[in-house]
């Protein structure tokens, strides 16, 4: 199903641009081929052709996914803008062993751009629009390209939390709340929404009062931290694993269905459907049991044990 998806909006974006051929595509991905092999960790077992094709297949499709945001009156009505295929595609390209090296698909902006649309100025935002439970933020921490490889990485570099910027300097700690949302209460903790929309990792201990960001849970969710804790894994030693801390965070507030329903009542946790507030203390604790922080940042205060 999804190579044909991809197939597709190939032959889409040839006919869109008025060309018979993908040889100078084809010839670009050969230049390309041996350097992003080496962004992979172990052999990839493919050819030069079937690799080649790979690039292309998939480069053309992220490329397509993005300009899905061209304004209404320069973009056709497709499947692109049916719900539930977005969010396939939209996962295969998060997919950890999806990732490909933002050299390559730069490279491709470059050679697919069109009139009114540069995916280049919009790569570090459009992803983010597409993942639905963190559109909302504002993402105002610009990444710098030069230090970024991957679109997971883009993805982690914008989870940034303003609160670093204000201190002037790296600090390195882990996170100290171990207690759930019930207990923080039953202690006398208050636990309040935060107004910012800058970072879902702008969460805050002030006087008494926990302060964290509104979050939506939907179906990418779990697939999205999935994937970027495993990147994370993979990451220097010296960088912030933003969403590794961020579910080892929640996964030590949530413990029960009713913390989740505590965080529900405090405007902390929306959910548009039901089920997946049901699912999220069995998920976040699954995803909190494998992760393990290799740098902790959540919250700039102390926190109370």
């Amino acid at each position: 199903m999804m190579e044909g998806h991809k197939l597709r909006y190939l032959q889409e974006y040839l006919e869109r641009v008025k060309e018979s051929s993908v040889g100078k595509y084809v010839e670009a991905m050969e230049v390309l081929e041996e350097p992003t092999r080496n962004c992979y960790a172990g052999h990839v077992e493919l050819s030069r052709d079937e690799f080649v094709e790979m690039m292309l297949l998939d480069g053309i499709l992220i490329m397509e996914l993005l300009r899905k945001f061209r304004p209404p009156e320069l973009r056709k009505i497709d499947i692109l803008q049916l719900s539930r295929i977005r969010i396939i595609l939209v996962q295969d390209i998060l997919l950890f062993e999806n990732q490909l090296p933002l050299f390559f698909l730069n490279r491709l902006s470059d050679m697919t751009k069109e009139p009114h649309f540069s995916v280049e100025g919009d790569l570090w935002t459009c992803l983010y629009k597409q993942v639905s439970f963190i559109r909302n933020y504002r993402f105002t921490c610009q990444p710098t390209a030069g230090d970024l490889h991957h679109l997971l990485g883009v993805m982690r570099s914008r989870m940034r939390p303003s609160f670093l910027d204000r201190l002037g300097q790296p600090i390195f700690f882990v996170p100290k709340l171990t207690k759930c949302a019930t207990k923080l209460q039953e202690a006398g903790i208050k636990l309040t929404v935060a107004f910012s929309r800058d970072s879902l990792l702008d969460i805050d201990f002030k006087m008494g009062i926990v302060t964290i960001p509104w979050f939506c849970i939907k179906d990418d969710f779990e697939i999205f931290f999935r994937n970027l804790i495993a990147y994370e894994l993979y990451a220097h030693e010296n960088e912030w694993a933003y969403g590794t801390n961020y579910m080892e965070f929640m996964n030590n507030l949530i413990k029960s269905p009713k913390d989740v329903k505590i965080l529900r009542q405090c405007g902390i946790l929306a959910s548009v459907i039901p089920k997946y507030a049901v699912k999220l203390r069995s998920t976040v604790n699954d995803i909190g049991i494998n992760a393990w922080p290799n740098g902790g940042i959540v919250g700039a205060y102390g926190w109370p044990n």
